[in-house]
């Protein structure tokens, strides 16, 4: 189910509009219902999806935004343009605010990194 589909089907169930549950047997009562409780798990992991927190390079993918941080110091939402795996030298390429800058995938984690989410001041 995609984000959109979730918050749909929650607020069918809030107002009881069993009749717009894709579910076949919804029950009129939210708390007893399958369809509910599988939409409240959804919704749980789409939560979750959203905390902030440093992404693997093999979840960031061409066209998705990310917060890149460099070395620590500066933090900027940035769209990935390419990501080039096939050559010598592997590296992506993001766009941001004042232009577009590419960074080596064996730096990653070293000197950049993405975030899922805008980081707190904590992390």
């Amino acid at each position: 189910m995609n984000r959109i589909d979730i918050i749909h089907n929650l607020e069918s169930c809030l107002d009881i509009q069993c009749d717009d549950c894709i579910q076949e047997h919804a029950s009129h009562y939210p708390l007893d219902c399958e369809a509910y409780d599988s939409f409240v798990r959804s919704a749980v992991e789409l939560l979750k999806a959203q905390e902030s927190r440093i992404l693997t390079l093999d979840e960031i993918k061409e066209g998705e935004p990310y917060w890149l941080e460099v070395s620590g110091d500066s933090i900027q939402s940035v769209i990935c343009l390419h990501r080039e795996d096939d050559a010598a030298k592997k590296y992506m390429t993001f766009v941001w605010q004042y232009g577009t800058s590419s960074w080596a995938t064996e730096e990653y984690n070293v000197g950049w990194r993405c975030w899922s989410a805008k980081p707190t001041g904590e992390q």
